[in-house]
């Protein structure tokens, strides 16, 4: 009897922790499950379930130990027996009924209802003395003007503590938040503090989605950004050693980001940061100028028509009599995790002369991408959408981007050989990605 009800415990706690992180929807029904239910929803009418069922046996279990027990006619063996049965009974719903207490103690959260994609915005944030209150605005110039409030503390919604989001407290060793690069990070939890008298200002804010610039080991951050700079300032130029995304899980937006060397996305540049996950950090082993910053599009058939290489310049064009080689819309349903990015290497992606006027040494001449760089070649892209079309040199170290954001005419780049990248480097064994995007 005792192993059953273990069991039964083993199976409550699956139930409590499981929701506490999931908020898939499911589509099984179930009676008494709300419209649209989340995985939260089925834990809390399993556990109930159980809770009920584990109850009504330990009861019957105890009704028929009495019974052995007034039948027994004085037999010490069948006494013995409804004693143990009656006992253990009485232990399973002990441990059946304090096992909704226990997860309570260790963790509050686990029995709350509140899938975190649905969490409130409203908090407190207050500056206190130990004994009064008061409410703190985002940021203060000088902390000097404060008398005697030297903490700052997060207050937020009773039964949410460990699942409110994160706080950033900035702080500055000057007044007026300034130097950015000397600035420091606090995190702050649901229901911490933290002293503000070693800063002379701080600001706060909400772990906002986007970019953000780190210095070496991410003790200084610049504020939140969410496009693309060619030219970095200097500042940022200058220190800049890592990086953190923050991607937003409540509304499904995942950023990513490409950093390099040369002004303009030009040079030396990084590998390309993206993720379906919260947080997504990383470090550089170059100084970077610019970089290249997007939205992914988990729906790569929205983005439009997909990419077009060319063999030749205007390749759309009949009179260029081009051969063709196509990134589809739906290429990207083959990999992981449907990031709305597809990859293809030069080497590899052979041109389509279908219908084409050429001879056959003119075809062969220019019968790959990684042929494009020959000067009887050329090729052009022809980007049908919210598409970022990144080519990679053979080393690895130096990629281009192109976009229809970016480029100069008819969503495209009309002449690839004399782009940069192609002229001065080896892109035979180099890499191809083509990433759906969405509008910043």
């Amino acid at each position: 009897m005792k192993k059953i009800y273990h069991y039964f415990l083993f199976i409550i706690f699956i139930l409590l922790t499981a929701g506490s992180f999931c908020s898939a929807k499911l589509e099984v029904e179930i009676p008494g499950l709300p419209g649209n239910p989340t995985l939260i929803d089925y834990r809390d009418v399993l556990f109930n379930f159980f809770i009920g069922l584990g109850g009504a046996i330990a009861v019957l279990a105890l009704v028929i130990g009495a019974i052995q027990w007034m039948t027994s006619a004085g037999n010490p063996d069948a006494v013995g027996n409804a004693r143990k049965r009656i006992i253990g009974s009485i232990f399973g719903l002990i441990l059946l009924f304090s096992s909704y207490l226990i997860m309570k103690t260790i963790n509050p959260a686990l029995l709350t209802n509140k899938n975190p994609a649905e969490l409130p915005d409203n908090f407190d944030v207050i500056l206190t003395d130990g004994t009064e209150e008061t409410p703190c605005p985002p940021s203060i110039d000088d902390t000097s003007k404060l008398g005697v409030f030297k903490t700052l503390k997060y207050k937020c919604p009773e039964g949410l503590e460990g699942i409110m989001p994160t706080l950033w407290v900035r702080k500055f060793p000057t007044a007026n938040l300034i130097p950015w690069v000397q600035q420091w990070i606090v995190e702050l939890k649901c229901g911490g503090t933290t002293a503000i008298s070693d800063a002379k200002s701080f600001m706060w804010e909400k772990e906002k989605p986007g970019l953000y610039l780190t210095t070496v080991g991410g003790k200084d951050r610049s504020k939140q950004i969410l496009k693309s700079q060619p030219e970095m300032d200097q500042d940022y130029k200058k220190n800049t050693k890592s990086f953190i995304i923050v991607n937003d899980e409540k509304t499904k937006t995942y950023y990513g980001v490409i950093f390099h060397e040369g002004i303009d996305q030009t040079g030396k540049c990084s590998k390309i940061y993206f993720g379906k996950v919260p947080l997504i950090t990383g470090k550089l082993d170059f100084s970077p100028s610019s970089f290249t910053f997007f939205q992914l599009n988990l729906e790569p058939k929205t983005s439009g028509d997909g990419v077009d290489f060319y063999s030749h310049p205007y390749g759309w064009q009949v009179a260029a009599r081009a051969g063709k080689y196509s990134f589809p819309p739906d290429i990207y349903k083959n990999y992981a995790f449907s990031l709305g990015l597809g990859a293809s290497w030069p080497a590899e992606a052979e041109f389509d002369y279908t219908g084409i006027d050429r001879t056959d040494e003119e075809k062969e001449l220019c019968y790959k991408i990684a042929d494009i760089p020959k000067i009887s070649c050329g090729g052009s892209i022809n980007i049908k959408g919210d598409y970022l079309v990144y080519i990679c040199s053979t080393d690895g170290n130096y990629c281009q981007g192109f976009d229809k954001y970016s480029s100069q005419q008819n969503n495209s780049a009309t002449t690839l050989r004399t782009s940069w990248l192609l002229r001065d480097n080896d892109i035979s064994k180099g890499k191809i990605w083509v990433i759906s995007i969405k509008p910043i």
